[in-house]
């Protein structure tokens, strides 16, 4: 949790009494107590639309899984859609991680920043629920749905990480210890997933190509978030 935002929640549940012999609570105006539990509680309520939306993918990723398994005699098993699905997953998830990260930013919580937000979870969702194939029966041949939606699928992932990065660029210029020398020496890196992902865009077909990218991004994706938490 930020610091100016856990310094308002621990006075107000929590004053810091002096060791001078007297009480002395420590002096905070009403407006900053107000200002900080607005902002917990607005995000609180922003947040639950965003878990509809990522609820909503990790849902129909889950149910495609059970159909696939439950009808797996009539299916030809493909390594790329079920990696892709994983790193869909772990996408999805991270996004939690993601926002929890930027919560005490004001302007996010504003109608134009937390369309944008959700507009950008609505495209990796599209990306999600494209991976595997709806309905698998009587049969089906996963080398040939992905052959066949591979474009799409990376298609949806690559404007999801337009607009990711472009978020990036804002929060890191919009700093209050804004480094250009530390965010420059960042881009790199941050450019690289998008990269990847319009080289899958580009050849779509190419079945060694696809297993490597989208292995290393899987990999990539959980080595950058392992040590992530949720408030502290």
């Amino acid at each position: 949790m930020p610091d100016e935002i856990l310094h308002w929640k621990n006075i107000v549940e929590c004053p810091i009494w002096v060791e001078s012999g007297h009480s002395d609570a420590t002096t905070v105006s009403k407006t900053q107590v107000e200002m900080g539990r607005w902002l917990i509680e607005a995000f609180d309520y922003a947040i639950g639309l965003v878990s509809i939306v990522v609820g909503l993918a990790i849902s129909d990723l889950a149910t495609s899984l059970h159909r696939l398994i439950r009808h797996r005699n009539g299916v030809a098993w493909d390594a790329r859609p079920m990696l892709g699905a994983a790193f869909a997953f772990i996408v999805l998830f991270s996004m939690w991680f993601d926002l929890w990260s930027i919560h005490s930013r004001p302007e996010i919580l504003t109608y134009p920043f937390l369309l944008s937000i959700v507009v950008e979870l609505v495209l990796l969702s599209l990306m999600a629920t494209s991976v595997l194939p709806d309905e698998p029966l009587p049969s089906v041949d996963l080398a040939a749905f992905y052959q066949e939606n591979a474009r799409p699928i990376w298609s949806f992932f690559l404007l999801f990480q337009v607009s990711y990065v472009a978020h990036w660029f804002y929060f890191m210029l919009t700093s209050s210890d804004y480094s250009l020398d530390r965010m420059l020496a960042r881009v790199p890196e941050t450019l690289m997933v998008p990269a990847a992902a319009s080289l899958l865009v580009i050849m779509p077909r190419k079945r060694s190509l696809h297993l490597v990218v989208i292995a290393l991004l899987l990999f990539y994706w959980l080595f950058t978030f392992y040590d992530h938490r949720i408030a502290t």
